[in-house]
């Protein structure tokens, strides 16, 4: 006879199969221009580091980008989209605006942010 924790496995294997197949929730506006903002400060060679608060992210990527003059556009819009999904994401439920905001700021930010990555990879090699 079979021990029961073989069963349970099997049933526990099970549920965790279904839980990583499950769709996963869409980004809102606000969440998919903060991982932009991620995403390409770290492209730029500025990364997230685990464990940060989008505040101390946006602190830490502000005072790397204080030195760089070509970044002088990307300095509002770092503030106000860690500002945008801290308040998505553990405050209160953002104003309805919030998301349009958020695009509105990611739209501005990205060139510059591009730029930035660009130039670091043209460095490099």
């Amino acid at each position: 006879m079979k021990p029961s924790v073989n069963c349970c496995g099997k049933e526990l294997s099970r549920r965790w199969l279904a839980l990583r197949r499950a769709p996963r929730p869409a980004l809102d506006a606000v969440q998919a221009a903060f991982a932009g903002l991620q995403d390409g400060a770290a492209a730029a060679g500025y990364p997230y580091r685990p464990g940060q608060t989008p505040d101390e992210f946006a602190v830490a990527l502000l005072a790397r980008l204080e030195e760089d003059e070509a970044a002088a556009p990307l300095r509002g819009a770092v503030g106000r989209l860690a500002g945008l999904f801290a308040a998505r994401q553990y405050g209160r439920r953002p104003a309805m605006d919030a998301a349009e905001e958020a695009r509105a700021v990611w739209a501005a930010a990205r060139p510059p942010l591009r730029r930035l990555a660009w130039r670091r990879r043209l460095r490099r090699e």
